[in-house]
């Protein structure tokens, strides 16, 4: 069964629904089937999403507050009956150097993101363990995993949802729950975009500084996020894993690796500088910009290897900006049409020239026999493992 099938007509709850990833990973969920509640402090945002689909349900709480959390849970089980997966992602982050952070700020990170953590996934477990399933889930970070500058008491937390996973995972080993913690690095959100604007006020270098401790200084985006919220085992942190390529296959990897990222960051950066857009929006366009008679939403992901939740937020702006229609078919709301309109056509068009001429400067040592034969080599490589579980 597929990890879509086995969710379908679960019960979801998502803290930090109204924006940014956890948004995203709501959308996707009741694109799977999911009756999802989301819960945020800010009720008209919460409102918003809820009206994306008919299977989100907004409830205002506060993941800090545990009277808050209760009334939250008895609320939606009550209508939707027990959660049967629950996505800790509620956070905020500041940034400030250490001897900087005065105390009311450590401590409300503290509260947020790890108290606020705890306080959700708590009353979930009781029943969860008495039934012998349930799917926990922490949206921790990377710097759960390691320092970064500026951004201590943001750090301490994310250190703490990582333990807090792993002790609930010990307590809950052989019951039938599982619980585990994603760990994605700096992500595109307005969350970020609010803490390392401090960063710039401090460093000269601004944005850059404040993401200096990346090891290759960019953001990933929403939509690269949440396509594996289905669970699957190798983005969760649950232990050691174990290496499988020989020495040769894995220095390719690091290789292809470190090229693509070093040639994505400078595309996001001169897409940024010269057009104010992003390699996610971008991309999303490039597919659009193919099928001139528009994709249905469900295609477009396929077509992007992320979930239907993931370009959702995107397909929102470039409608509320003219560049792209949306259309229900046959008056279903769940399978929209998405074309760009013949502004949005224009715009990318002029975008995509620019583009191709800087991966042209970036790849100026490739041959154009060489870019042939590695094209090729890639295709193959891809046909043998698209579509493995």
């Amino acid at each position: 069964m597929s990890a879509a099938r086995a969710i379908e007509g679960k019960h979801a709850l998502v803290t930090g629904g109204s924006s940014g990833v956890g948004k995203a990973i709501a959308l996707a969920l009741a694109e799977a089937g999911v009756n999802v509640t989301i819960c945020g402090r800010r009720k008209v945002e919460l409102a918003k999403v809820a009206r994306a689909s008919d299977r989100i349900f907004g409830i205002a709480a506060d993941v800090a507050d545990e009277a808050s959390m209760a009334a939250l849970y008895q609320q939606a089980e009550a209508a939707r009956g027990p959660f049967d997966i629950v996505v800790a992602n509620a956070g905020m982050a500041g940034s400030a150097p250490a001897h900087r952070t005065a105390l009311a700020d450590w401590q409300r990170t503290l509260d947020v993101n790890l108290t606020g953590a705890f306080l959700t996934v708590k009353p979930a477990l009781a029943g969860m363990l008495a039934r012998k399933a349930g799917r926990i889930v922490f949206v921790a970070s990377t710097a759960g995993l390691k320092g970064y500058a500026y951004v201590a008491p943001y750090v301490a937390a994310k250190h703490g949802v990582v333990g807090l996973m792993r002790a609930l995972a010990a307590e809950t080993a052989k019951s039938g729950v599982t619980v585990n913690a994603v760990c994605p690095g700096f992500v595109e959100t307005d969350m970020l975009e609010e803490s390392v604007q401090p960063a710039g006020t401090l460093h000269p270098a601004g944005r850059g500084r404040g993401l200096g401790a990346v090891a290759v200084q960019r953001c990933g985006a929403i939509d690269h996020r949440t396509g594996n919220l289905h669970f699957r085992r190798r983005d969760m942190v649950a232990g050691p894993t174990s290496t499988g390529p020989g020495k040769e296959r894995l220095r390719l990897w690091i290789r292809l690796l470190r090229a693509s990222r070093t040639i994505e960051a400078e595309l996001r950066e001169r897409l940024k500088k010269e057009f104010d857009t992003t390699l996610p929006r971008f991309d999303v366009m490039a597919a659009l910009y193919r099928v001139p008679e528009g994709m249905l939403m469900s295609d477009l992901s396929r077509f992007l290897l992320v979930s239907n939740g993931n370009v959702t937020g995107i397909i929102d702006r470039l409608v509320s900006e003219g560049l792209v229609t949306r259309a229900r078919r046959n008056g279903d709301r769940r399978t929209s049409m998405v074309r760009l309109t013949e502004e949005g056509r224009k715009a990318f068009a002029k975008i995509a020239a620019v583009h191709e001429g800087w991966v042209g400067e970036l790849l100026g040592g490739v041959s154009e026999e060489e870019a042939k034969r590695l094209t090729g080599m890639l295709k193959s490589f891809r046909s043998n493992w698209e579509g493995r579980e």
